[in-house]
């Protein structure tokens, strides 16, 4: 997933997410790495530099630019829940104290790690959250 902060990205995480599969944010140039994409998520806005990337790496793979996607009016009521020891996201550290890797985070540890976050800053159902962390930030 390579896209600027924003919608598009909380967007394309969610529907990741809802697809059953592994969302696996970055920051593009991310050139090496442990994961081992299906399928390559990113915006009209980054489409261009994306795709050379892929190209340079000798990829097959072809970036997928989600916001110029049409909806499906289909839908299914069959909401599949993850198992809390599924893995939810492959979050790449920032290489500040050795080579960028990824690192599992589970369902569970991304619900426990929201629920902190909650109870630590008082937030409720009325709160709203703003933070320039990006969204590609180990936190």
């Amino acid at each position: 997933m390579f896209y600027p902060p924003g919608l598009d990205f909380a967007i394309a995480f969610f529907a990741v997410l809802y697809a059953g599969a592994i969302a696996v944010p970055l920051a593009p140039p991310r050139r090496s790495g442990n994961a081992e994409p299906a399928t390559v998520l990113t915006s009209s806005q980054l489409a261009p530099r994306i795709s050379e990337i892929l190209s340079e790496l000798g990829c097959s793979l072809e970036a997928v630019v989600t916001d110029t996607l049409t909806v499906d009016e289909s839908s299914s009521d069959d909401i599949v829940m993850p198992a809390p020891d599924e893995i939810c996201v492959l979050q790449y550290t920032s290489g500040s104290t050795g080579t960028p890797r990824g690192v599992v985070v589970t369902h569970a540890n991304a619900a426990r790690n929201a629920r902190l976050l909650a109870s630590q800053a008082e937030l409720n159902d009325q709160s709203v959250w703003v933070s320039w962390v990006p969204h590609f930030h180990d936190l």
